[in-house]
């Protein structure tokens, strides 16, 4: 189960920062994506996040504030808020 989990993780971090990279117009791979990047470094600016929380709201169910997705600062601290969101919708602690 654990392995599911950090699986599962790695593709919710890796998504968070395709996405936010590709509102940039930028394509990389897997491979050359590194979300240990921060937002800000990424390129994210408050016009972006407000696209970022619109696909958010859509792809996860659940609303976050760009203060907060900026003050997360990374893809892999936003896959824990997602991740803990989607434990919610779905019924789970």
């Amino acid at each position: 189960m654990r392995a599911l989990y950090v699986i599962g993780a790695t593709v919710l971090a890796l998504e968070i920062g395709r996405r936010v990279l590709g509102l940039l117009g930028q394509q990389p791979a897997d491979d050359e994506l590194k979300t240990g990047l921060g937002l800000a470094e990424m390129g994210m600016d408050s016009l972006v996040g407000v696209e970022v929380r619109r696909w958010w709201k859509l792809s996860f169910g659940f609303e976050a504030s760009l203060l907060e997705m900026l003050g997360m600062g990374t893809p892999q601290a936003l896959r824990r808020d997602a991740a803990d969101g989607l434990h919610m919708a779905l019924g789970r602690e």
